[in-house]
């Protein structure tokens, strides 16, 4: 049956030993509607597949009204309308489940921003019109579980994206898709987390940013 899903259950201890899981139960995404909500007009809109990802809002096409970006696991990432309708050219279906959040930011200085979300072991850099821009996709070592992060972190002016891997490789690439000199690096642990960017030392050159890997937290 189309759009069908089905899921078990499973368990993890601290040394991530899996539990036996449990019977698969399948069904088929629909929409449901709380009456005492008073939702907007167009809304809510249905996906076809089960999202684990969080929106993102921004005007990304600067009409004045803002978009609405999410990923499904179904390996879609849509961009909306405020009226719940589909931007032109999206959903951008990428063919591996898509579980990460994406992000908002004009990254190639053009006023326009730009959609980066992951994918399977692939991240998008997308037009307002669902196109990639020149340099992207880039495919990495491992799935890509965190959210992209976006920030000038070398002090160059221009907006840097950083990501990590569960295969333990942390990513910084430019807006053009090269990487910066010296990354990826090899952390030992799998990365499940987004980068938090921002100055933590006062310096006034660059940004730091700090994530977590399972049990510890690292900044650089």
């Amino acid at each position: 049956m189309d759009n069908e899903f089905s899921a078990a259950v499973s368990a993890y201890d601290s040394a991530r030993n899996e539990s036996e899981r449990s019977d698969e139960v399948s069904g088929v995404p629909q929409l449901f509607t709380i009456p005492s909500v008073r939702y907007q007009s167009g809304w809510p809109a249905k996906m076809n597949h089960d999202v684990y990802s969080s929106p993102t809002i921004y005007d990304v096409d600067g009409d004045g009204y803002k978009e609405i970006a999410i990923s499904s696991r179904d390996g879609k990432i849509s961009l909306l309308r405020y009226n719940g309708r589909y931007m032109t050219g999206w959903p951008v279906n990428t063919g591996t489940t898509s579980i990460s959040s994406p992000a908002l930011c004009d990254i190639d200085g053009d006023n326009i921003a730009e959609v980066i979300s992951a994918s399977g072991e692939t991240l998008y850099v997308l037009s307002y019109d669902g196109k990639n821009i020149s340099g992207w996709p880039q495919k990495l070592d491992g799935n890509i579980i965190g959210s992209p992060s976006v920030g000038d972190i070398n002090g160059d002016g221009e907006k840097e994206i950083i990501i990590g891997t569960k295969s333990g490789k942390l990513y910084v690439y430019n807006n053009n898709g090269s990487l910066i000199n010296g990354f990826p690096i090899t952390i030992s642990d799998g990365i499940f987390s987004s980068a938090a960017i921002g100055d933590i030392d006062g310096d006034y050159k660059k940004r730091n940013s700090c994530m977590f890997l399972q049990w510890k937290c690292i900044c650089f």
